[in-house]
């Protein structure tokens, strides 16, 4: 595409020119970085609001994704706090 463009899903997921919205501060994701952005939000959510069941499918969603040796290492200390709270 030539204009930088991106979903809205406030607009029910409508394609955008990026370039209207002035100079927002934005850059490029790839699919899984932009995933794992949103299954930290979604981890976030559901410690707050205490659905462990939630936290731990997120958790083990987490290390599905491809990632280095120290973020692997961060992510499944993560998913075993997860599982500690079943306990």
């Amino acid at each position: 595409a030539a204009a930088p463009l991106l979903l809205s899903p406030g607009e029910r997921w409508r394609i955008r020119d990026a370039r209207a919205l002035g100079d927002p501060d934005m850059r490029w994701q790839c699919p899984h970085e932009a995933v794992g952005i949103l299954l930290g939000m979604v981890l976030a959510r559901a410690r707050r609001t205490g659905h462990v069941a939630l936290q731990l499918r997120a958790a083990e969603l987490c290390l599905a994704l491809p990632v280095g040796p120290d973020d692997e290492e961060r992510l499944q200390l993560q998913l075993a706090k997860a599982r500690a709270l079943l306990n």
